[in-house]
């Protein structure tokens, strides 16, 4: 007569479970040993590689301030050639980093000090090329195109140059600004009618603004 199978206890229970997840996972990383190896070292690579990468950039960061410092106290005690010198060299060595757009404005700056308009204007638009500039750096390169663009008599695209920014910038604190840049522009190129149009934008658009208060005068003087 056979006897009746012993009943396993919960505990005999999970212990079989347990057994049986062992075995599988050793058969499991016995048959597949090369890929898990391969996998473990791929990430390995991947954090030492993103490591490297965030060091460096550090690294890169630290240096085009440092130079850029350089450069301003330069500038500051009259040695433009060298202060000109030390912001190209931020601007094509680390144009990328955050010292890369301010060295680009100072250098602009200087170069258009000098007279270089074609040099500056093409300085500037470096920063309007590379995108991802604050309000006030992109304001600072919209505006020196403009006055580049104003001492070679060219005010009507001086004009558009500015009024690209307040569109582009709306809510900017400078807009107002760039736009009574853009009508005074306008006047000069013999743009009445554009004038008018820009100085009735600042006064709707930023009607407590300073510029609006100036615009509102200079609408009743056209």
């Amino acid at each position: 007569m056979l006897k009746p199978r012993k009943r396993l206890t919960k505990r005999e229970m999970k212990e079989d479970k347990f057994v049986t997840f062992a075995a599988n996972a050793t058969d499991f990383f016995q048959q597949n040993w090369r890929q898990i190896a391969l996998g473990i070292a791929a990430a390995l690579v991947v954090i030492l590689v993103s490591a490297g990468w965030v060091k460096h950039r550090q690294t890169q960061e630290n240096t085009a301030s440092e130079q850029l410092a350089e450069a301003a106290i330069a500038e500051q005690e009259g040695e433009t050639d060298r202060a000109e010198a030390l912001y190209a060299q931020v601007v094509s060595k680390f144009g990328r980093t955050k010292a890369g757009i301010p060295a680009c404005t100072s250098l602009g700056a200087l170069q258009f000090s000098e007279g270089k308009f074609d040099e500056a204007i093409a300085t500037y638009r470096k920063v309007l090329a590379r995108g991802g500039a604050d309000p006030l750096g992109a304001f600072a390169a919209y505006s020196g195109v403009g006055a580049c663009l104003e001492e070679q008599g060219k005010y009507e695209e001086a004009a558009i140059q500015y009024r690209a920014y307040a569109k582009k910038y709306p809510r900017s604190p400078f807009a107002p600004e760039a736009l009574s840049d853009a009508a005074r522009c306008f006047m000069q190129a013999g743009r009445a009618v554009e004038a008018k149009a820009t100085l009735e934008q600042i006064v709707d658009v930023y009607p407590k603004s300073q510029a609006a208060h100036q615009a509102r005068s200079a609408i009743k003087m056209l």
